[in-house]
């Protein structure tokens, strides 16, 4: 993992699942497991990005949010979750991806879990087709997590992020049945 704040190790996708987890037995270390995994408010840093680029920390806050039936949670945490999600869609300035692209996380650098695949690696490191597209899983967790962004748009009542988020989802809907 990597040290963040001098606080501990951790990975971003290892963190979100043990947030999730944690809020099967108690929303409060489920959310301060979840305050540790975002940057501080007046960080440069958009997000803590170490490990598989995929916001699990979205699957996390939705999952507490019904699970205690507190919708109020999504006030407070509604923006941070719109820049992580922002900074993985290509729109976040400070993201790795060009404006609106959704390409491979492994692009970048290659951690997603599956960088011990040799097939994966061989396709990385000797394939320039790599760098102009996205792999299934990576799609597939973006439309989803659009999903759920949707909808904590609009129970947040942002109307304009309801309407991009729908965008993106048939957008990437339409990509995965068309190349994928």
């Amino acid at each position: 993992g990597k040290p963040w704040c001098g606080k501990f190790q951790m990975w971003t996708w290892d963190h979100g699942l043990i947030a999730l987890t944690l809020s099967e037995y108690s929303k409060e270390l489920a959310l301060k497991c979840i305050d540790e995994i975002f940057p501080p408010e007046n960080s440069e840093i958009p997000v803590v990005f170490f490990g598989t680029s995929l916001a699990t920390q979205i699957y996390a806050l939705w999952e507490i949010c019904n699970h205690y039936s507190d919708m109020s949670i999504l006030t407070k945490y509604y923006r941070k979750l719109k820049q992580e999600y922002d900074f993985f869609s290509g729109r976040h300035p400070k993201g790795p991806y060009k404006k609106g692209e959704l390409l491979d996380p492994m692009r970048v650098y290659p951690q997603c879990g599956a960088d011990d695949n040799p097939p994966h690696l061989f396709r990385y490191y000797s394939n320039d087709a790599w760098k102009n597209g996205c792999q299934t899983w990576h799609t597939a967790h973006m439309i989803r997590l659009a999903k759920i962004m949707r909808l904590m748009a609009w129970k947040t009542e942002k109307n304009a992020d309801v309407n991009t988020f729908t965008r993106d989802i048939i957008n990437w809907s339409n990509a995965m049945q068309k190349y994928q």
